[in-house]
């Protein structure tokens, strides 16, 4: 079992709903990823694609599973000021158990439970939201040579 099946396995057992990812890529890699919102995939599918397409990478669609994602390309100019003031303006908190990923490009993704979601969308050039209608890539993935990481 590769890597990536075998993440891609893992997060489903836990609730999350899988896409597949074109390798070193962050485009989907299924005819339309719109009704895995609703409908997540299930292990046997998810075995019987990462068996034709082993490299792809892997997301997730946060809102799936009551789950808000914020996505803070803190490595562009600005962006740490930008998520600095996007949590202060909201009721967010980051403590020692938030979930947090860092991006293939050292950006970060902190993972917040949220009932009922919000939608997905850019706050400004530096900082988007990802739940509902939006997915995040996720460990162990691989853009442009460098890996996701929890």
């Amino acid at each position: 079992m590769t890597k990536m099946l075998e993440a891609a396995l893992a997060y489903c057992r836990a609730g999350h709903s899988v896409v597949p990812m074109r390798p070193d890529a962050k485009r989907p890699n299924v005819p339309s990823w719109e009704p895995l919102q609703t409908v997540a995939l299930t292990e046997d599918q998810i075995r019987s694609h990462w068996a034709a397409f082993p490299n792809d990478n892997i997301a997730i669609i946060p809102g799936y599973k009551d789950l808000l994602c914020v996505d803070g390309d803190t490595h562009k100019v600005g962006g740490d000021e930008a998520l600095y003031a996007f949590f202060w303006d909201t009721d967010l908190r980051i403590d020692e158990n938030t979930p947090v990923a860092i991006s293939a490009n050292g950006g970060v993704h902190y993972f917040f439970h949220y009932p009922g979601g919000v939608g997905s969308g850019p706050i400004d050039k530096t900082v988007d939201i990802k739940s509902n209608g939006g997915l995040i890539i996720v460990w162990p993935s691989v853009i442009e040579g460098k890996q996701y990481k929890w």
